[in-house]
């Protein structure tokens, strides 16, 4: 498996980088059997009809909702799984799971295309495959938890990616949500506000927990961290509200740690008054940054490897020095003489002889 790294652009282009990346990888798993084979199986098991182009769909998307799970990116790292990857490990974002659809849709010869939808051209969020049955095009999100060709909420803009080339790269508004970004603050804002007041007036906060939010904020430690649409408006409600109710005594109860087990209670509420102005969106918010590296996984065989070069360095044997030679004197040993020559020049006679000499003289004194 190998792991291909580029940098994508952040806004408008790198969405059409990202989705230009998701066909590719669609066009190169109709080149390999593996998909069709899987696919063909399971229409087969579902018992769809031939040439009922939308049995077919239903019985893909009941397949991938059943065995593909939803697992986010890792953090600040977006993911492109090659859709034969996302069926052996059985886990993808959205983004997975939509290149899965298109290219087992593909195989089997229906028309696809893909959707992404967001507040602003800038700010897509969401990304969704959409099938054509021979009547009109259904949504086949099979991360959003909605029942098949279910329409998703329509947050400002949406754009469509076709793989024939036609209505690629156009944006058009939708008919929903039609909001400016400031009108999108001020709703997320008068929400935001709501609960806070709500959770006062209940006795669930105090002053303690307004200042400890905003300290945890400050810190980048929420899930809206460095997000621009999000973050300032929360932040200015939450500071706002701590401003209002600077000289008013605090209604928790006395012994409460917090009405709303602690601060991430409080998070939680706050969070989801921030989601309920913009419901539906799977990917409303990202990390920040400047830009964000994507990475596409791709089931390509490596290459076998170059032999590794050796180097050899010459290696320098130490000798010892040869030991000083001993020089053994065999010892002297007295071998009686064996002639009368010999015996004449034997020590042993002129030693007993001059004895004797000694003694004789000795007496003649």
């Amino acid at each position: 498996m190998w792991y291909q790294l580029q940098q994508i652009p952040e806004g408008e282009k790198g969405t059409d980088e990202t989705v230009a990346l998701m066909i590719e990888s669609v066009e190169r798993s109709l080149r390999l059997p593996d998909l069709r084979l899987l696919t063909l199986k399971i229409l087969q098991g579902a018992g769809a009809p031939d040439r009922d182009g939308l049995a077919q769909a239903r019985a893909v998307f009941a397949w991938i909702v059943k065995n593909i799970r939803y697992v986010r990116d890792a953090i600040g790292v977006e993911v492109l799984q090659q859709p034969e990857i996302t069926v052996k490990v059985r886990a993808g974002d959205c983004d997975d799971h939509t290149a899965l659809v298109a290219a087992m849709l593909r195989s089997i010869g229906l028309p696809v295309r893909i959707k992404v939808i967001g507040t602003t051209p800038d700010t897509f969020r969401h990304v969704f495959p959409e099938v054509f049955t021979g009547e009109k095009w259904l949504p086949m999100d099979t991360t959003a938890q909605r029942p098949f060709g279910a329409p998703l909420p329509k947050l400002g803009v949406e754009k469509v990616y076709t793989f024939n080339g036609a209505n690629s790269m156009k944006v058009k508004r939708t008919s929903g949500l039609k909001l400016s970004r400031n009108q999108l603050q001020t709703q997320i804002a008068a929400a935001v506000g709501k609960t806070l007041t709500s959770n006062w007036n209940n006795g669930l906060i105090d002053h303690d927990d307004l200042r400890a939010y905003l300290r945890v904020i400050d810190e980048k430690n929420t899930p809206f961290a460095n997000n621009a649409l999000l973050e300032p408006a929360i932040r200015s409600t939450i500071s706002d509200f701590q401003a209002r109710v600077a000289k008013v005594a605090s209604h928790k109860a006395a012994g409460t740690v917090s009405g709303l087990e602690g601060l991430d209670g409080f998070l939680k509420s706050i969070w989801n008054a921030a989601k309920s102005v913009v419901t539906g969106a799977v990917k409303l918010i990202t990390g920040g940054g400047t830009s964000t590296v994507k990475v596409e996984v791709t089931p390509q065989t490596p290459a076998t490897p170059a032999p590794p070069v050796t180097i050899k360095t010459p290696v320098t044997t130490y000798t010892a020095p040869a030991p000083p030679a001993v020089v053994t004197t065999p010892p002297v040993v007295y071998q009686p003489p064996t002639t009368s020559t010999d015996f004449l020049k034997s020590p042993y006679l002129w030693i007993a002889g001059g004895a004797l000499a000694l003694i004789l003289l000795t007496k003649g004194k």
